[in-house]
């Protein structure tokens, strides 16, 4: 089931919008009866795929749900890889949430392209004055 669920998020579909797959999550949390994926480290790894996956800055909601989804740290075994995971996870949360203040300056960025140009400083300088032209516009 993973892997036809992992072949999905692939699919052009999931690029552009993330709707049908929050349905998914949504149906995955650790607390539901039977979840539909029920391994905390698929769940958390086909979260992280399927949001930087997405070439959409629309999609912030549907990825927050997504987020909104996953277990908290000290769910379960603890492994290195779930560690791991949760650390991305973090940091996943990180872009999102410099994607929505971005967002609500005027400055559409996809998480993905956050994550790719998080340590480029020209970049940074960029989105800045992209941004401040957005504030003083209005």
């Amino acid at each position: 089931m993973y892997m036809y669920l992992e072949s999905c998020f692939h699919c052009p579909f999931c690029q552009e919008d993330l709707s049908l797959v929050v349905k998914i999550f949504q149906s995955s949390r650790p607390e539901e009866a039977v979840p539909i994926i029920a391994e905390v480290d698929q769940l958390m790894s086909l979260a992280l795929e399927c949001i930087y996956t997405c070439e959409s800055s629309k999609q912030l909601a549907h990825a927050f749900a997504i987020l909104e989804c996953l277990p908290q740290r000290g769910f379960g075994n603890e492994t290195k890889k779930t560690i791991g995971l949760h650390d991305d996870v973090d940091k996943l949360e990180a872009h999102l949430s410099a994607a929505e203040v971005l967002q609500k300056h005027g400055v559409s960025k996809p998480v993905f392209d956050i994550r790719d140009t998080q340590d480029d400083k020209d970049c940074a300088r960029k989105l800045f004055v992209q941004m401040t032209k957005q504030i003083s516009n209005k």
